[in-house]
């Protein structure tokens, strides 16, 4: 499995007809966006694996992240809770984990686990 990543803390700017060009070359792109940002992705036809790495709590993250502080950490942590409560329903899967590198497993195996041949979309059909 191939992926692609840009991140937006970077700065870089991902378009859709890039995201699909990947898609097309079968590697998959990961993307750091907005829960609104999926949304959008959804309504132009594209429906990402979502995958939201949540930690295990302030301490946690002040572990991953020596300067930051206990407020900080505590402010990043509640708005981890915000965000899941509300696009929670957008995510494929919430993934945690002690070290990065195995949450980096993680991640690949639900992008395994999601990559099959069948996608479920919505539609305006009956039954």
């Amino acid at each position: 499995m191939e992926i692609y990543m840009e991140l937006a803390s970077a700065r870089c700017e991902m378009s859709l007809n890039r995201c699909v060009t990947k898609n097309s070359q079968n590697k998959h792109c990961i993307l750091d966006v907005s829960g609104n940002a999926i949304k959008r992705l959804q309504l132009a036809g594209l429906y990402p694996i979502v995958i939201f790495i949540k930690p295990y709590g302030p301490g946690q993250l002040m572990e991953w992240n020596r300067r930051i502080t206990e407020d900080d950490a505590v402010r990043v942590y509640q708005r981890c809770l915000q965000i899941e409560q509300e696009f929670g329903e957008s995510f494929t899967a919430v993934v945690q984990g002690d070290v990065p590198e195995e949450i980096y497993e993680r991640v690949k195996e639900v992008i395994r686990d999601q990559s099959g041949p069948v996608v479920w979309v919505p539609s305006q059909e009956g039954l």
